[in-house]
This record gives C-alpha cells, structure tokens and sequence, in this order.
C-alpha cells in the first residue's frame, strides 16, 4: 500500500504558478481576452454618436425590429433634405462632419443605421438590398418625408442604387461616394475563409477599430475624405461645388 505525502507548500505554489500561465498562453493562442473590454452592447449602447438618436420599430418577417436614426434640423431650412446610407462596416455615426456642415447649410440631413448595423437591431434573417430599401422607404413615410437626396458610401452605395431604382418617386438626387458594386476587386482581394473572417472579427478591440476608421482616411473620418473624383461630391469639405452636386 502507498502512502501519499502533502505537498509541500512551495512545490504546490509552483504548480498552481505553472497551470495559470499555462491557461494565460493557451487563452492567447485561442483569442484575445474581452475582460477588460469597454462593453459596448448589441444595440452599440455605450457608442457615442453625434446628434441624438431615435428608433422606429416595425415587423420584419414576423419579428419586432427597431430602426436608429439622427433627424439633424438646421436652423435655417433650405425646404430641401439628404439622406446619408452608411457602408458595411459601420452605423451611421461617422457621417458626423457631414451631418454638421450640411445641416448648417439648411438641408434636414436623415441618417439611419440599416437593420443589422450600427444601434439598429440585428435578428438571423435573410438580408438582401431589397428590404433594406423597404425599411429605409418605411422611415421616411414615418417622418413624412417626400424626395430626397439620397448619398450612399461604400455598401450604402449599393444601396443607394437599390433605392433609386425601386422608389425613383423619392429621389431627388443620387450621389454615390466610393460606391460597392462598381469595380471588381478579386484581382486585388483574394478570396477569404469565413473561419479567417471571424478570426479576425474577434480580434478587433475597440482601440483597434477606431484605428481602422483613422486609417481609411487622411480625417480620421469617412465622410471627409477628399478626392478629385466627383463622386465624394458631398463629403464634409463642404464648398460651391459640393453644393451644386447636392442640388442635381
């Protein structure tokens, strides 16, 4: 028969040492570590945007769903009124620049977060361009708006063609800023694994995602991006030309 000795006190500190470190590298390996993340919640609640938001709830396929929007009212309306469509990886927040300097120039600047984006809700369902032209359409029917001048950025751009197409009654004008959909970017992007694409999802910190937004341009900011092109017609740099734009 064996008899089992206690372990010495230094010798169990040292395990105990071994197995935290152990579970430390082995954390690392698997993924980062959220503990001490600044939680933002599912509905982006403690995400910052620059003018109050509000929400318009509806049905979609059978499921209650919220809609978040800034309704931005200039001081001396113009009669005339933009609505901004936000790109993929984003809400409608980083439009703040825009969303100053044209309210200030007397347009009523409308700036939703899609359905599945931003503060907006985010249900598992089938999301096509098509429903998500229906529910911006939804919104301004909720807040009596006629035509607009739609300004779609990226996916937005997309987006902006969508709804153009299926409400042309509603659009005054259609400006796309670096739309998705107009060039073919296999050659430059290859094709990506979903399990890479997650990884690298998880991987994004606050920190590192405010650095993204720096990093796509010279501002820090999407919506002020400068180009020669005419499609970033009404970025924030506000100036006779981008006004001329806005008016076709």
């Amino acid at each position: 028969m064996t008899t089992r000795r206690p372990l010495s006190r230094s010798l169990a500190t040292l395990l105990l040492c071994f197995a935290l470190t152990a579970g430390t590298q082995a954390q690392s390996l698997d993924g980062p570590s959220y503990a001490n993340a600044e939680p933002l919640g599912t509905a982006m609640e403690n995400w910052a945007y620059p003018y109050p938001v509000q929400m318009l709830q509806f049905e979609m396929e059978g499921r209650p769903v919220r809609m978040a929007y800034m309704d931005v009212k200039p001081q001396n309306p113009n009669g005339q009124t933009l609505l901004l469509m936000h790109g993929k990886n984003f809400g409608s927040d980083y439009w703040a620049n825009t969303l100053k300097a044209m309210s200030t120039y007397g347009y009523r600047v409308i700036a939703p977060d899609q359905i599945g984006f931003g503060k907006s809700s985010k249900p598992e369902l089938r999301y096509s361009f098509a429903t998500l032209a229906e529910n911006t359409t939804r919104l301004l029917e909720h807040l009596k708006i006629g035509r607009v001048t739609v300004i779609g950025n990226s996916m937005g751009g997309m987006l902006a063609v969508h709804f153009a197409r299926k409400y042309p009654e509603r659009v005054a004008a259609l400006v796309l800023e670096n739309p998705l959909g107009l060039e073919d970017y296999v050659a430059s992007i290859p094709a990506q694994q979903t399990p890479t694409l997650v990884r690298l999802e998880m991987a994004q910190t606050p920190a590192s995602y405010r650095n993204f937004v720096k990093s796509i341009s010279r501002s820090g900011n999407p919506s002020t991006s400068a180009s020669s092109s005419s499609s970033h017609a009404c970025s924030s740099a506000v100036t006779t030309r981008v006004l001329h734009w806005c008016r076709l």
